[in-house]
């Protein structure tokens, strides 16, 4: 927070004045306010549209879009931290070495890392909603895996899941944030999305630390809440 005060303010007023590098609708201007005929659709959604009223719908179906993204990527971060603080309290409870709760941890980063890798080309042969409705179902199929395979390999399992769903759907719905987002909005928007989904993130770890959940019931939660989200989010995108 101390940092962040600390950071300069962008000088608005000057900002304004600046004359526009665009010369209609899609196409930037060059020297002497020429029109260079590059297209920047895919920076400004709908700027192809000449009707400012469609061109105003297109914009709205786009942030429309954006923010039920967000919704399914908060459903996957704040089950990341359920999970998290889930396993923590319950393996203290049943006295069970700290081995497995690292073996968790372990799986959970594994995911992560391998996410990480394997978003790029993943993303290039899947739209990005489609792969947040994957994440989402992926996470119920897993947890509702875990309910019948009982056992610290099981929630190893699951924590593995959780970290490579929470890994490629948070690539994707940057994918969306950096193509539906005009250009100067788009580090605001980077930094407020995650700011949610970090509380987001707290929120989930705060049940299983104000309730004593066992480990199954924990398991139901997991699976009831992915299936919901996929379903809510593959209602959301239908139209798409």
């Amino acid at each position: 927070t101390v940092y962040g005060f600390r950071l300069p303010k962008p000088d608005e007023s000057a900002r304004r004045k600046k004359p526009s590098r665009y010369n209609g609708p899609g196409m930037q201007a060059g020297a002497g306010g020429r029109s260079t005929g590059r297209d920047d659709s895919t920076r400004f959604p709908g700027s192809e549209v000449r009707h400012p009223g469609l061109r105003n719908k297109i914009a709205k179906q786009h942030m429309a879009n954006l923010f039920a993204a967000a919704s399914a990527m908060a459903v996957i971060r704040g089950s990341v931290g359920f999970l998290t603080f889930l396993l923590a309290f319950a393996f203290r409870r049943l006295h069970y070495s700290t081995l497995w709760f690292g073996v968790v941890l372990g799986g959970s980063v594994v995911g992560a890392i391998v996410a990480n890798a394997l978003a790029p080309k993943i993303r290039s042969l899947i739209k990005e909603q489609h792969i947040l409705l994957a994440a989402l179902a992926a996470i119920g199929v897993t947890a509702a895996s875990a309910i019948f395979y009982k056992g610290t390999i099981a929630q190893a399992a699951l924590a593995t899941v959780l970290g490579f769903a929470s890994g490629v759907g948070k690539s994707a719905f940057d994918s969306m944030v950096q193509k539906d987002t005009p250009e100067l909005n788009r580090g605001r928007a980077f930094a407020r999305f995650e700011t949610r989904f970090q509380l987001v993130w707290v929120a989930g770890a705060l049940i299983p630390v104000a309730i004593s959940i066992p480990i199954k019931a924990g398991d139901i939660c997991l699976a009831v809440t992915g299936m919901v989200g996929a379903v809510a989010y593959a209602v959301d995108t239908a139209s798409e």
